[in-house]
């Protein structure tokens, strides 16, 4: 044996003594040494899985997030240790080894002192699980009809992203919805940005609504009216709509009175149509023209009173033709077709137009208030106008001037205007409230026959005598036999005469109103007592003042 380990022969006293001096060399060889280092690594690796275990058990419970976070770490340690250990076995690994006894046939290598080991693992299991308490979280996973949607934090967000739903899409169907997806929850551990808030879960289940879909939209004045994939597509239906109509020569412009809108955007599926289908709807009339026969009896301003409208719309709408005097039974139009979607064009025009003369008055005094007299007549001018002429759906609706240039200046018309007050009224009063004394007509005065040309009205000396009617002073003063005498010229040829006044409170050309004081009651003149003597002439001719005076 000695030979095979020294490889030599001794004798026998010899051989113990330097037999144990090899042997002892032979223990310090290299190869000694390098056995022991491999036995006291395999030690080493031991004592280090069982340190390893001894600390993932303790922490294993208190760290279930850190554990879900990890993402299977330790099934990926064990399937790392199970290969080891399979290398180590040569390949054989029985069915249910643990990790213990996986690890039992791996070499023992001591790495570190154990007490250091231990602090450097539980300071990796500290620092573990403050990421993950710092990155993950425990909630709600959401599972909506069989399909795992995420992670809410309470069931009551859920809740309120299924009303949510439900408002946003009445509000785009215009109608009542109801919303209720087949849901359960399980309680899990998910990275703290994959749980879901109200606003994520809403537009979750908002994509999962069959009743409403992205598309692109036309709006009119605000209205979704249809709906297409292709934004070009309903685009080149709006462009076809308007060629019809002349976008060169003639006129200048071409649009749509109505807003249109084109966007991308959550619609009603039910307004989802082709590009054919759209120009179908957008090109349909709303209203049909209406026609009237004009009748037997009807003149234009009747047949335009009652089809409510006026005679120059009458006349635009049926191509500016001459309706002032229709035949019976010419059948006019006097409402037009309103199409889905209105087209309003313009086109630049230039023309001449009358410029109405005005009117200027001046007062003259020498005509009475209801008179007048043309001094100048008036002469209109010429301007020309530049203007753009506005049609809706090919008819004429108006013009917008841009800029007018008087040609010719107009001339004023001057009208002379009366100043002169006119108070006759037509109708004559008593002078005066007394009994008639004396009548108009022949009568025997002092034993002679002779004609009384008015009336005598009695009345005590002072009393008040007033203007029988209106209009202008032409005598006040002293009158022969007539006494103080007033004489009134009223505007209608009559005359009145007031005679035997006691005192005259008129002169000459004033101009008194009917009922207006004139005089006082007195004597004057040929007179038998106090009176008021009353005439009424007509263009020189006395009249009978009883026929012409209210009767008492």
């Amino acid at each position: 044996m000695t030979e095979g380990i020294l490889g030599q022969s001794l004798p026998v006293a010899r051989r113990h003594s330097a037999g144990f001096g090899r042997l002892r060399a032979a223990m310090f060889s290299r190869r000694y040494a390098a056995a022991c280092r491999r036995a006291r690594r395999a030690a080493a690796l031991q004592r280090f899985i069982d340190d390893v275990f001894d600390i993932y058990k303790s922490v294993e419970l208190a760290l279930v997030p850190a554990r879900h976070a990890m993402g299977g770490a330790a099934n990926k340690t064990a399937a790392a240790f199970a290969a080891a250990a399979e290398r180590a076995h040569g390949g054989r690994v029985r069915a249910g080894q643990t990790l213990e006894d996986l690890a039992a046939g791996l070499p023992r290598i001591r790495l570190l002192p154990r007490s250091r080991l231990n602090t450097i693992i539980a300071f990796a299991a500290l620092a573990g699980a403050v990421f993950a308490f710092a990155f993950y979280d425990t909630g709600l996973e959401v599972v909506v009809d069989g399909r795992s949607m995420g992670y809410v934090s309470r069931q009551s967000e859920f809740r309120e992203a299924v009303e949510a739903v439900n408002v946003r899409v009445a509000s785009i169907l215009g109608e009542p919805f109801f919303y209720r997806p087949d849901v359960s929850f399980r309680l899990g551990v998910a990275r703290r940005s994959q749980i879901f808030d109200t606003a994520r879960v809403e537009q979750y289940l908002f994509g999962n609504i069959a009743a409403v879909s992205s598309l692109y939209v036309l709006s009119v004045d605000g209205k979704p009216v249809a709906a297409n994939a292709s934004y070009t597509a309903i685009r080149d239906v709006l462009e076809s709509i308007l060629e019809q109509y002349p976008l060169f020569g003639d006129f200048d412009s071409c649009s749509f009175t109505q807003d249109i809108e084109i966007k991308y955007q959550a619609a009603d599926v039910r307004i989802s149509m082709d590009a054919a289908a759209i120009k179908d709807m957008l090109t349909a009339e709303l209203r049909p023209a209406v026609h009237d026969t004009v009748r037997f009896d009807d003149t234009i301003d009747l047949f335009c009173q009652r089809n409510g409208i006026s005679r120059e719309w009458l006349e635009t709408i049926n191509g500016g033709a001459d309706l002032s005097d229709p035949a019976p039974g010419r059948s006019l139009l006097v409402k037009i077709a309103v199409p889905y979607l209105s087209v309003s064009m313009s086109r630049r025009i230039d023309y001449v137009e009358p410029i109405a003369f005005s009117t200027v008055y001046v007062d003259d005094n020498s005509l009475f208030e209801d008179e007048t007299a043309r001094l100048v007549e008036g002469v209109d001018g010429l301007a020309n106008v530049l203007a753009d002429q506005n049609y809706l759906d090919g008819q004429v609706v108006g013009a917008t001037i841009v800029a007018t240039e008087v040609a010719v200046e107009p001339v004023d018309e001057v009208i002379a205007k009366g100043t002169k007050i006119r108070y006759t009224t037509g109708k004559f009063i008593r002078p005066h409230p007394g009994a008639v004394t004396s009548g108009y007509g022949y009568r025997i005065s002092n034993g002679t026959r002779g004609f009384h040309s008015g009336i005598d009205i009695g009345g005590p000396t002072g009393s008040n005598i007033v203007a029988s009617d209106g209009g202008q002073v032409i005598y006040s003063g002293w009158n022969g036999s007539y006494g103080n005498c007033v004489i009134i010229k009223h505007a209608n040829a009559y005359t009145t005469l007031y005679a035997h006044c006691s005192k005259l409170l008129v002169k000459n050309g004033q101009n008194v109103g009917q009922g207006e004081v004139i005089a006082l009651v007195g004597s004057t003149g040929r007179s038998t007592g106090p009176h008021v003597h009353f005439e009424i002439s007509r263009n020189g001719q006395r009249l009978n003042p009883a026929t012409l005076l209210p009767k008492r």
